[in-house]
């Protein structure tokens, strides 16, 4: 797996978390108890996390992959 293809991969986890979020909060919970109200609030700072940290992710392997494209070292990340 090449750096450009993990970062790729990242993204469109990323994506996936942000759309999740997205239906996560159209969830109205006008009768809930104490309990579900503080689940739904750690699940979605939860999934902010997560995106968060993708993000953070993504651009490490960025910043790495421009700093080794200028000594045109560019092979695989991981070993298959």
């Amino acid at each position: 797996m090449t750096r450009y293809h993990y970062i790729e991969g990242l993204n469109a986890i990323r994506n996936t978390v942000i759309a999740v979020m997205s239906q996560h909060h159209e969830f109205k919970l006008t009768d809930a108890i104490d309990i579900e109200q503080g689940r739904y609030r750690k699940t979605a700072k939860l999934m902010k996390d997560l995106a968060s940290r993708l993000y953070e992710d993504i651009a490490i392997s960025a910043k790495v992959a421009a700093d080794k494209a200028a000594t045109g070292e560019q092979g695989d990340l991981f070993d298959k």
